[in-house]
């Protein structure tokens, strides 16, 4: 599943949500297990060569949180092992969703991050829209498009991933009041 919506005109501050439910990775080698890379449902801005945003990404050592193509990495811990057997579980899976909240300055921006097993937040955090190619999100950036669905590792090579998306929204604030 994917969403892509492209050149929408946001306002300085608002808020993207998107529940998912069914993470899974497959091998495409028959008879095998899939590798173990890195796989990650997606709740990411675009423009320009940058893709930021918040992920949830799933490896070998469990399920976290995660904001890519930030200066300063997150390196966010798992979540506890119970929440993330919620997520994975064969028999009634539990939705997760990613939140980011964004609030775009003249010169610089800032981000809060949260993931949500069911309804307890599983993590959250705080960050500067700052990015390791270089310069930041401001108000005069145009978003080029948002994109929320499923990513891999640029290794990712011999499996698919695949996710469910539930829900998707878009919070801003009514410019009239």
């Amino acid at each position: 599943a994917a969403v892509n919506l492209h050149n929408i005109t946001l306002p300085d501050r608002f808020v993207l949500t998107g529940t998912f439910i069914e993470p899974k990775k497959v091998s495409l080698i028959p008879n095998q297990p899939p590798p173990t890379n890195t796989y990650a449902p997606v709740l990411l801005l675009s423009f320009g060569t940058t893709l930021t945003g918040a992920t949830s990404q799933f490896s070998a050592t469990g399920q976290r949180l995660n904001s890519p193509g930030l200066a300063v990495t997150p390196s966010r811990p798992d979540i506890p092992a119970n929440l993330s057997n919620k997520v994975l579980a064969a028999q009634h899976p539990s939705p997760f969703t990613l939140v980011l909240r964004v609030e775009r300055g003249a010169t610089s921006s800032t981000g809060h991050a949260m993931l949500f097993v069911g309804d307890i937040e599983a993590d959250s955090f705080d960050f500067a829209f700052n990015f390791a190619s270089g310069g930041s999100l401001t108000t005069a950036t145009v978003l080029e498009h948002i994109r929320i669905g499923i990513g891999t590792t640029a290794n990712g090579i011999n499996y698919r991933a695949s996710v469910y998306v539930t829900e998707f929204e878009i919070w801003a604030p009514n410019p009239n009041h």
